[in-house]
């Protein structure tokens, strides 16, 4: 009796895990899709919720500021007119949804000059790591970002954003004034983070 009485003990603390597994194995196609669409969502989102209350936090203030011109836009008398521009908007936005491109975006907006690419790739280093030496960095990693950073830059320059000069960047005034409003987004996104802890 004692012995069948372990053998059913054994058999109740096994059989959950054998029918999680077997309930996986039956609907992996199906697990995989929600997780591909889970993905897909996070990486697009424009926004993170976290924290206990959960907080949103943006992903990119320069999404954010783009999805706001959309809007406008978009509200326009002649949304027929405006189709091409909307387009455009909403290429830029699904394009320069990262920190990357705020980080550029603000290196050309600290700029007292127009700054070469590699200027602007030392400049978004140190925004994300102050100790971070260009020079230090493989030559894949470093080949990798010169190319994801002259791809925000050709996207700002077709939003009338920069100016591109003997490969030199510059802000123009409306480049100015859009990321100045993100900048101004991403001090009201820090003291938010200040305040959760």
């Amino acid at each position: 009796m004692e012995t069948a009485k372990l053998v059913l003990e054994f058999l109740k603390v096994l059989l959950w895990p054998i029918v999680t597994l077997i309930i996986v194995i039956l609907f992996k196609p199906h697990v995989e899709r929600l997780l591909l669409q889970f993905s897909n969502r996070v990486a697009s989102a424009e926004t993170l919720k976290v924290g206990v209350m959960g907080q949103e936090v943006q992903i990119s203030g320069t999404a954010k500021e783009l999805a706001k011109e959309r809007a406008l836009l978009a509200q326009s008398p002649d949304p027929q007119g405006a189709g091409p521009q909307l387009e455009t908007l909403d290429h830029a936005t699904r394009e320069l949804n990262n920190p990357g491109a705020d980080a550029i975006g603000m290196a050309l907006l600290r700029a007292t000059g127009p700054m070469r690419v590699e200027h602007v790739l030392q400049e978004m280093l140190r925004t994300f790591d102050p100790k971070q030496n260009l020079a230090e960095a493989p030559p894949m990693v470093m080949f990798g970002m010169t190319r994801e950073v002259e791809k925000v830059l050709a996207i700002l320059q077709k939003l009338g954003f920069a100016n591109a000069k003997d490969e030199a960047y510059e802000l123009t005034d409306s480049g100015r004034r859009f990321f100045q409003r993100v900048a101004d987004h991403q001090s009201d996104l820090l003291a938010r983070f200040k305040a959760l802890k």
